[in-house]
């Protein structure tokens, strides 16, 4: 019989535990810490994906202003641009070509 009383002892124990006051503040205190981890983490990869966002836009800024100076390399190394060019540093073209050959 006392072995039978300990096992419901321990049932009703177990059931104030349960049913207790402090377990359900330890419970709660542990819902409250799960949901501010939720919220951090979601806000971490909120700012995260911000980041990338921004930084992709970046890129496509660079890629089209790379083109452009490929395209303005491209336009002053010509023929055409140079020659237009050299009257206005104050160069003209050789009149009179003469080769010197140094023995």
């Amino acid at each position: 019989m006392t072995h039978g009383a300990t096992i419901r002892e321990k049932k009703e124990q177990i059931k104030k535990m349960v049913f207790g006051a402090q377990f359900r503040v330890v419970v709660l205190c542990l819902i409250a810490f799960f949901v501010v981890l939720d919220v951090v983490q979601t806000s971490a990869v909120s700012t995260k994906g911000f980041e990338m966002h921004t930084h992709q836009t970046d890129i496509r800024r660079l890629e089209q202003e790379n083109r452009y100076l490929t395209y303005k390399i491209a336009t002053y190394r010509s023929m055409d641009s140079i020659q237009k060019r050299l009257s206005v540093l104050g160069m003209v073209p050789v009149e009179k070509k003469e080769f010197l050959f140094a023995e």
